[in-house]
């Protein structure tokens, strides 16, 4: 699935939101949530993943783009 969470084989790590400019104090209603599914649950859970699927390749592609970006923003 496209935009999906993705650990690349680590078991923990940080995820960071950030909010800008809003105009109010934010509260823990305004999120994020998480909720846990079963992984034959994904798609009621997920009404547009039709449209999100991704091929393996695709996938592996995008995490080695990702992957360069990331050092060519830190290594320079």
């Amino acid at each position: 699935m496209t935009n999906w969470v993705e650990t690349v084989g680590h078991r923990r790590g940080f995820l960071q939101f950030r909010w800008q400019r809003v105009s109010r104090q934010l509260t823990e209603a305004d999120g994020p949530t998480v909720e846990l599914v079963n992984f034959d649950a994904i798609p009621a859970k997920l009404p547009y993943l039709e449209h999100n699927k991704i091929s393996e390749d695709d996938w592996r592609s995008r995490i080695a783009l990702r992957q360069r970006q990331i050092a060519a923003r830190m290594l320079g």
